[in-house]
């Protein structure tokens, strides 16, 4: 099993983690993070140039914190080690240094992955990957231990080197399934949007634990939003569906387990009642099953086009039909145009969130938003926008 770091009798065992999310949402990250307790937080880059990646120094404890409750991350990493790699025998013989037979055990799987720039013509990213595979395989076959199968699929370890101006940050996986998969939704839509996305939108709206009300998703497609607003008024920590084990850090290090199974039973025991009134609208009765096994009777799921009924919520959030869901710009603006309307003049006050494709959407909603939040999303990127709702001149 992983030795601890090094520390005095009365000190906490520090370890230095890298916490991964969608380019974007780092700095609502390191907020959820600050409310965990975990507070010395670093990023990578900058609000112009986002890595998606911010690292903090703790302990075992606080890697299960953010395991188990971590809405918006993506991954947690433990970082092994950091070194000057400017060609294929630097990395070898460096990679070669880390004591791998703390991880590795006969029959487990590996699998490792590269990012960031190139150092050099001899060491693509494709290649310094295989390489460093090479390098743990030879290392651990010195030790006596078989050398491990790949498997990039579900590996048992996942190791991520980050390549930057030289440098090599080699780091180990400790979550498994990126942590966005949450367990819940069994089914996808046909432009689902991400769990970590949705929870982005829901807390730009100043959702929180133990909210009451009425929430509408006008479009709500197979019910990602409508379950993470569940999530979140009951105070469900997104982690509480896995098993300490499916967590794979849990595979090498019985501190950490012991952590995970600790702060599982404490997230349990947050829970409350959900007050929170959930309802689902959509004009596909196909969707609305989807949503239906889904959500679990948690929402109640209306087979409607919401030009037709009105929206006296306390809150309406949505991903509305863009793209491959309508393939129409200028039908969503209409759409978006006379959601704001039937708003303003039905429900005051109110909050409104959207997720849009970057681009001339936004202004069609003809509210300025109090907040928003572009994220990456693939080629035409995301931008997530909350509104007030409040009585007056509709501009």
């Amino acid at each position: 099993m992983m030795k601890s770091a090094s520390r005095n009798a009365n000190e906490t065992p520090t370890l230095k983690f890298v916490v991964t999310c969608v380019p974007g949402l780092e700095r609502l990250l390191s907020d959820e993070l600050a409310e965990m307790g975990i507070l010395e937080v670093e990023a990578d880059g900058d609000e112009k140039h986002p890595t998606g990646a911010l690292r903090f120094a703790g302990s075992w404890a606080d890697a299960a914190k953010v395991l188990v409750g971590s809405r918006l991350a993506s991954r947690l990493l433990l970082e092994l080690r950091e070194f000057a790699a400017v060609n294929a025998d630097m990395l070898y013989d460096q990679v070669r240094r880390v004591k791998w037979a703390d991880y590795m055990r006969p029959g487990r799987t590996l699998a490792v992955f590269a990012h960031g720039k190139s150092p050099g013509r001899d060491l693509v990213l494709s290649f310094a990957a295989l390489k460093i595979k090479d390098a743990v395989c030879d290392e651990i076959r010195k030790h006596g231990v078989d050398r491990p199968d790949v498997d990039r699929e579900n590996p048992d370890i996942r190791l991520e080197a980050h390549f930057q101006e030289g440098r090599c940050r080699l780091s180990l996986d400790l979550s498994g399934a990126p942590l966005h998969r949450r367990g819940q939704r069994t089914e996808a839509g046909e432009a689902p949007l991400r769990e970590n996305r949705a929870a982005a939108l829901l807390r730009l709206v100043g959702l929180r634990a133990g909210a009451e009300g009425l929430f509408v998703d006008p479009f709500c497609g197979s019910g990602t939003i409508l379950l993470e607003a569940a999530a979140i008024a009951e105070n469900r920590a997104p982690g509480l569906v896995r098993r300490a084990r499916e967590f794979k850090g849990a595979l090498f290090s019985m501190e950490l387990e012991a952590a995970l199974e600790a702060e599982l039973v404490r997230a349990s025991k947050a829970v409350v009642p959900l007050k929170l009134r959930l309802e689902g609208r959509d004009v596909e009765s196909r969707q609305l099953e989807k949503a239906k096994r889904n959500l679990r009777g948690r929402a109640e799921l209306v087979r409607a086009d919401f030009r037709e009924r009105d929206l006296e919520a306390d809150w309406v959030v949505t991903n509305p039909p863009h793209g491959v869901r309508i393939g129409d710009v200028k039908k969503t603006a209409d759409l978006l145009g006379l959601l704001a309307q039937k708003l303003k003049h039905a429900a005051t006050p109110s909050k409104l969130g959207l997720a849009l494709t970057v681009g001339p959407l936004e202004k069609a909603v003809g509210l300025r938003p109090s907040k928003k939040l572009t994220v990456d999303n693939g080629p035409e990127g995301l931008r997530l926008l909350a509104y007030e709702i409040r009585p007056g001149k509709f501009k």
